[in-house]
């Protein structure tokens, strides 16, 4: 019975501000007033009038998604199916990112990788180099950032479906001669394909949430690696628009 408490309990405290999001969005009558007076999707009506950023936020998320799966799915394979010297504590380590705020990554990198003042950058230039040799302050540069940060995730996902296959198909592949590289992409990767796409769709998800922000904003990193003049995504604009009048005024795309 206690379960089924604890169940009821931690339903009603997550179910409600879906339930209350849900009807801010669909909300379209005076947006003073609660309950909502008149339901509706015109609150959506304006997202296509805006292909460039829709365009953006999609473009991030996808590159640092693939960027995270990458990632997650090498160092999987690496501490999982190999015997490289200290393998248990990298597997702990790894997790460490996903306990911290991306805020720290970007901070970093907004140090190391911008186009003027970053310390590689600087270096480059003190060797002869003109211009800068990279810049993080660009949507692939934010989605190298959030991958960093985000690839524990899928690391930890793609790791515990690696441990929980059968190593003798593997070691059967090797003994018919197949090398590792063969063995990964036609024995491992295609029996870990659910836990790609299960952290996939998380690492997606998260993307599209932890990417956008206004600029200048203090708590999430594209605010830090963007330009006042870029609206970078969906979230961003949203923010923009909603410091720039009342929130109950803001309806976001409109």
């Amino acid at each position: 019975m206690a379960g089924y408490g604890v169940a009821a309990v931690a339903a009603v405290l997550v179910l409600y501000p879906v339930f209350f999001l849900f009807q801010a969005a669909l909300d379209v009558g005076d947006p003073q007033v609660r309950p909502p007076t008149a339901y509706g999707f015109d609150n959506f009506n304006g997202i296509f009038q805006y292909p460039q950023i829709l365009l953006n936020t999609l473009t991030v998320s996808v590159a640092a998604t693939v960027m995270a799966l990458v990632f997650g799915f090498v160092m999987a394979w690496i501490l999982t199916r190999t015997n490289v010297p200290g393998r248990h504590l990298f597997e702990q380590l790894m997790a460490v990112p996903y306990y911290l705020t991306p805020l720290l990554g970007a901070l970093a990198w907004s140090l190391l990788g911008s186009p003027e003042s970053g310390f590689i950058n600087q270096i480059w230039r003190a060797l002869g180099g003109n211009g800068h040799l990279i810049d993080i302050n660009t949507a692939y540069g934010i989605a190298w950032v959030m991958a960093l940060f985000e690839g524990s995730v899928a690391f930890v996902m793609i790791a515990a479906v690696m441990k929980s296959m059968d190593p003798a198909l593997e070691e059967a592949s090797q003994i018919m001669g197949a090398s590792r590289l063969r063995t990964m992409l036609r024995i491992t990767l295609p029996l870990v394909v659910p836990g790609v796409l299960g952290a996939a769709i998380f690492v997606f998800a998260e993307m599209l949430g932890s990417f956008a922000a206004a600029p200048r904003a203090r708590d999430c990193p594209a605010a830090i690696m963007s330009s006042p003049r870029r609206s970078t995504s969906w979230s961003s604009n949203i923010r923009r628009r909603s410091r720039s009048r009342p929130p109950w005024a803001c309806r976001c795309l409109r």
